[in-house]
């Protein structure tokens, strides 16, 4: 009970991590959180209520540094679709945007089968 109390106060402070479609500007900062909670939702391909899937974002001198953390060990699956759609969205321009959009969604329907067959 103690525990559920002192994270009271903490839980009334999370951040709203979803894009407001009436907020046109949103700050980098902002649009790298969102990006990461949406793709950490999309690789907790499992419709379990003991499964967890965590992304954080580290800048290094050279790179962006994407670490992936789960509470059953990060499947290589799961691996797999991070890097396969961050090269998709590398290549993204005003040509090809419907055709990355179409190849990820195939991507995350690959992933997700089995979540989605609970729903």
């Amino acid at each position: 009970m103690l525990l559920l109390k002192l994270l009271d106060s903490v839980r009334d402070q999370r951040v709203d991590r979803s894009i407001d479609s009436e907020h046109d500007a949103l700050s980098s900062t902002e649009i790298r959180r969102v990006f990461v909670n949406k793709l950490a939702y999309l690789c907790d391909f499992k419709k379990e209520k003991n499964t967890s899937t965590a992304i954080a974002l580290q800048n290094s001198s050279q790179s962006v540094v994407i670490h992936c953390a789960a509470n059953d060990h990060v499947k290589p699956r799961v691996k797999d679709f991070i890097r396969e759609t961050l090269k998709l969205l590398i290549t993204v321009d005003d040509t090809n945007h419907v055709k990355v959009e179409a190849l990820i969604f195939k991507k995350v329907i690959s992933l997700s089968r089995n979540r989605l067959r609970t729903y």
